[in-house]
């Protein structure tokens, strides 16, 4: 029988991904704030702005599909694979941190062009891929049913 999972693993990627939903709330406050107050110098012209409206939405569907098809192939792997709970844990939470940095990466690149263009629709787009973000956290229900666990193998995560 392989090893248990302290319940503490768990807690710590929820942890992880709860810090990293945090702080990207925080920047999309922050650059809502120092727009809509005035205190942001505006530094690109309207040509600048639609490039940067183009680079938003595919570094968005890059980042968003992308992350997304990693992360099913990952877990189809390991539903597949014959390894103890705890090693498919250990996959799975390399293979979630990886899916979210892929859906960060884009929503803080959506922030810093709003605070570069103010506008509004690439902050509306990075509020979506926050809340899809949101969206990703885990769970030992969530990790259970995704990696295909026995309830014996459940018990151990």
């Amino acid at each position: 029988m392989s090893k248990q999972i302290p319940v503490n693993n768990i807690q710590s990627l929820n942890i992880v991904h709860k810090a990293l939903l945090t702080g990207q709330l925080l920047f999309a406050a922050i650059a809502f704030y120092l727009v809509y107050s005035g205190t942001m110098i505006l530094i690109v012209d309207k040509q600048t702005d639609k490039i940067l409206q183009i680079a938003v939405i595919a570094v968005a569907a890059a980042g968003f599909f992308g992350g997304n098809l990693m992360f099913k192939k990952k877990i189809i792997s390991l539903r597949g694979a014959s390894m103890p709970a705890n090693e498919k844990f250990r996959a799975y939470k390399r293979a979630a941190i990886l899916h979210w940095a892929m859906l960060e990466a884009p929503a803080l690149f959506s922030i810093i062009c709003f605070l570069l263009t103010a506008n509004y629709a690439v902050l509306i787009l990075g509020i979506v891929l926050i809340f899809c973000f949101a969206m990703l956290g885990p769970s030992r229900q969530k990790i259970s049913f995704q990696l295909g666990l026995s309830a014996e193998e459940a018990e151990e995560i």
